[in-house]
């Protein structure tokens, strides 16, 4: 099949309330890293990690439609793939009872995500 890129995005909750919401790019190619937005937009250009700056919990993931030739991402922390895995269609963007990931992430750790078919 022919890739077809998609955005998504992660919300992190920390224990305060405070919320950060960071765009991911999917380039829909199996066993390739996700790329996030350092500022500039997520694209093939940007960091294939995001560096937390808050202790906090994984609380949303969404994705838009269409991804063809991947069909969920494995979670990583500084490069390390956990057992965290975020299936597309159980968050797509337009569904609004998403579940929760509820992964916890710490100040100062890589997220990273890695597409798989």
């Amino acid at each position: 099949m022919v890739a077809s890129p998609e955005y998504g995005t992660i919300t992190i909750m920390s224990r305060n309330g405070t919320s950060i919401s960071v765009d991911v790019y999917f380039s829909d190619v199996a066993n390739a890293l996700a790329n996030f937005d350092a500022g500039a937009g997520a694209g093939t250009g940007s960091e294939t990690f995001f560096k937390c700056p808050i202790n906090g919990v994984i609380t949303d993931f969404s994705v838009v439609t269409g991804l063809t030739d991947t069909t969920r991402g494995r979670v990583t922390i500084n490069g390390s793939p956990t057992k965290s895995v975020l299936r597309w269609g159980n968050h797509t963007n337009t569904i609004n009872n998403r579940p929760k990931p509820n992964i916890p992430i710490y100040q100062g750790e890589n997220l990273g995500i890695v597409q798989l078919a």
